[in-house]
C-alpha cells in the first residue's frame, strides 16, 4: 500500500532541497514578485469610498391623495413602506439619474482614472482612414449624422455613465426606510461628490415623480369654467323670477293663498249683502205699487157732460193698468209703449170735449217719490253687490290658476336652483383642490419632498488596493512561484537522486544511490513488492534502478 503521508513529506523535502540547489533562482523570483506587488500598491489607482443615507419620512407623497386622482368616485389604495424604498431605490439605480450625474460632475472628472502620464498607453490608430461616422446617412433615414468628434464624445459619455453604475451602489434598508447611497472614485473628494450629487439630484427627481403635470392649470380652467357656470345660473334663476314676477316660491304661495281666502270670505259677505238688498228691493217694489204716482189736492165740483166722463174713466182705467203693468214689466216691454199711446190718445180725446165740471187739482206723491229713489239707490247698491260678488269670483278662479301654475313654476325653478347649487358645490370642491395643488406647486419649486439626506462622507483612506490583503497575498504568490520554478528547474536537471530520498520514496531499503526517478514513475516503482522468505518471513533488500523518462 502506498503511504501517503510518506509521500507528502517527501515532495516537501525534494521542494527543500530544490529551494536550497536554486536558492539564487528562487531569490531573483521572489523579489521580482515582491517587487511587482509594491509596484502595484505603489503605482495602481487607489480608489476611495463615501456614502450617504437618505431616510424617507412618512411625507405627503404618500399620506395624501393627488387632487386630481378625486375628482370622482376613488378608492384609496395605500402602497407599503417596502414598495415605497424599493421604487425610490430603483429610480436611483437608473441609468437616467446616471446620465444626469454625469452631466453635473463632468465626463473628463469621472473618466480621469488617476494613473501616471508616463503609464498611460498612447490611443491606437484609427484603422480606417475615413471616419465611418462622418459618412453621409441614407437619404431615407430619419437619425443625426454624428461627425467624429460627436462620436467620441458620445462614446465617452457613454464610459462614465458605464463607470458610475458600476461604482455606485443603492442598498435598501432592511425593515427601516433608509436608502443608503455608496461610491467609489478615484480621489475622495469625486467620491463625496458623486454621493452627494446623487442624492441631491435625487431631491428633485423625488418631487418630479411625485408631481402631477398640469395639475394646477387643469384646476384653474375648472375653477373658469364653473364660475361661468354659477353665473350663467344666477342670472337664469333671476331672469326666471322676473319673468313670473317672484320674489320667492314661498312668499307667492302665501299672496296667493291670501288672496284665495280674502275672495272667498269677500264671496261670502257679498252673498249675504246681495241677498239682504234683494229683500229690501222686492219690499220697496211692493210698496211703490201700492201707491199712486200723483195725488188730489184740491177738487173743484160742477157738472160734467157723459162723453167726457166716459173718456176720463177710460183714461183713469188705461192709467191703472199702466201703473200695473210697469211695476211688473221693464220700461222697454212693448205692452208699456202700447198703454202709453192710447193713453196719449185718451188725453187728447179727453182735451177736445168739454171741460169737466168738477175739477181736480193733483200733484206727485211725495211718499211714492221718496220710494221710488230708495228703490234707486237699493238697486245701485245691489248692482254693486253684483259687481263686487262677480269681482271676487273672477279674482277666486285667476289666484286659483295662478296657484296651479306656480306648481309648475316651483318645479323649474327648483331644477334651476338644484343646478345652481350643484355647481356652487363644484366650484367650492375645485377652489379647494386648486388650493391643494397651489400648495404642492409651491412646495415643488422649492424642492421641498418628504427626505431627509445625510451630506456624503469624505473618507481619506483608499479602499482599493488594501496593503494588509495585497501583500501577504502577493508574498504567498511570490513563494509558491519561487518553489514552484525551483522545482520545476530541478526536476529539468539529470541528477542522481539522494538514497535517503528514494527510501522514502520507495518505504524500500536501497543499497545503493540510483538515477534520479520522476514523479511519474514512482507508481510503477512502487509495484515491486519484497517476497519474505519461508523460514523467516523477513523482506530482502531489493537494489532498483529506473532511469528518468523510462
Amino acid at each position: 500500500m502506498t503511504n501517503r503521508p510518506a509521500a507528502t513529506e517527501s515532495l516537501l523535502q525534494e521542494a527543500l532541497l530544490s529551494v536550497r540547489r536554486h536558492i539564487v533562482l528562487a531569490g531573483f523570483v521572489f523579489s521580482c514578485l515582491i517587487a511587482a506587488v509594491l509596484a502595484v500598491l505603489l503605482f495602481y489607482p487607489r480608489l476611495y469610498a463615501s456614502e450617504g443615507k437618505i431616510f424617507v419620512q412618512l411625507g405627503r407623497s404618500v399620506a395624501s391623495l393627488d387632487p386630481t386622482s378625486s375628482t370622482g368616485q376613488t378608492v384609496n389604495v395605500q402602497e407599503t413602506r417596502e414598495t415605497e424604498i424599493r421604487s425610490i431605490a430603483d429610480i436611483l439605480e437608473s441609468r437616467q439619474m446616471a446620465e444626469k450625474l454625469v452631466d453635473e460632475l463632468g465626463v473628463e472628472r469621472i473618466l480621469d482614472d488617476g494613473w501616471p502620464e508616463w503609464l498611460t498607453l498612447p490611443a491606437l490608430p484609427k484603422i480606417s482612414l475615413e471616419d465611418e461616422s462622418s459618412a453621409p446617412a441614407p437619404s431615407n433615414s430619419d437619425e443625426p449624422v454624428l461627425t467624429a468628434s460627436e462620436l467620441e464624445r458620445v462614446k465617452r459619455r457613454e464610459l462614465a455613465v458605464n463607470r458610475i453604475m458600476q461604482r455606485v451602489s443603492i442598498t435598501p434598508g432592511q425593515r427601516n426606510t433608509v436608502i443608503s447611497v455608496s461610491a467609489k472614485a478615484q480621489t475622495p473628494y469625486l467620491a463625496r461628490d458623486i454621493v452627494q450629487t446623487m442624492m441631491e439630484l435625487y431631491r428633485v427627481e423625488h418631487v418630479r415623480v411625485h408631481r402631477t403635470e398640469g395639475s394646477l392649470e387643469f384646476f384653474e380652467s375648472m375653477v373658469g369654467e364653473l364660475k361661468q357656470r354659477v353665473e350663467t345660473s344666477e342670472e337664469a334663476i333671476r331672469q326666471f323670477k322676473i319673468n313670473h314676477r317672484l320674489v320667492t316660491i314661498e312668499g307667492e304661495r302665501s299672496l296667493l293663498q291670501e288672496r284665495i281666502d280674502r275672495a272667498e270670505l269677500g264671496l261670502v259677505d257679498t252673498g249675504a249683502e246681495v241677498a239682504a238688498s234683494e229683500a229690501r228691493r222686492r219690499k220697496l217694489v211692493d210698496l211703490i205699487e201700492n201707491l199712486e204716482a200723483t195725488e188730489t189736492t184740491q177738487v173743484v165740483r160742477g157738472n160734467e157732460s157723459p162723453t167726457a166722463s166716459g173718456m176720463r174713466n177710460r183714461l183713469y182705467e188705461l192709467q191703472v193698468e199702466y201703473s200695473r203693468q210697469r211695476a211688473l214689466l221693464t220700461e222697454e216691454h212693448p205692452r208699456l209703449r202700447v198703454l202709453e199711446e192710447e193713453i196719449r190718445l185718451a188725453k187728447e180725446e179727453i182735451s177736445d170735449v168739454d171741460q169737466l165740471v168738477v175739477q181736480e187739482t193733483e200733484e206727485p206723491n211725495e211718499r211714492r217719490r221718496s220710494l221710488e229713489l230708495a228703490l234707486d239707490q237699493e238697486e245701485a247698491t245691489l248692482n254693486g253687490l253684483y259687481v263686487r260678488e262677480q269681482a271676487y269670483r273672477d279674482d277666486l278662479e285667476l289666484s286659483r290658476q295662478r296657484l296651479e301654475l306656480l306648481a309648475g313654476v316651483e318645479v323649474e325653478l327648483a331644477q334651476l336652483e338644484r343646478t345652481y347649487d350643484v355647481a356652487v358645490i363644484d366650484l367650492r370642491e375645485a377652489n379647494i383642490k386648486r388650493s391643494q395643488a397651489e400648495v404642492n406647486a409651491g412646495l415643488d419649486e422649492v424642492n421641498i419632498a418628504n427626505l431627509s439626506v445625510q451630506p456624503a462622507t469624505l473618507i481619506l483612506k483608499h479602499i482599493s488596493p488594501r496593503g494588509s490583503i495585497v501583500l501577504p497575498l502577493g508574498g504567498l504568490a511570490a513563494v509558491g512561484v519561487a518553489v514552484a520554478i525551483a522545482i520545476w528547474r530541478e526536476r529539468r536537471r539529470p541528477l542522481t537522486s539522494p538514497r535517503e530520498i528514494v527510501e522514502r520514496q520507495l518505504d524500500l531499503p536501497v543499497l545503493m544511490s540510483v538515477p534520479r526517478v520522476a514523479p511519474a514513475t514512482m507508481d510503477r516503482v512502487r509495484l515491486v513488492a519484497l517476497e519474505p522468505e519461508p523460514s523467516e518471513g523477513q523482506p530482502t533488500a531489493v537494489t532498483v534502478g529506473h532511469s528518468e523518462g523510462r
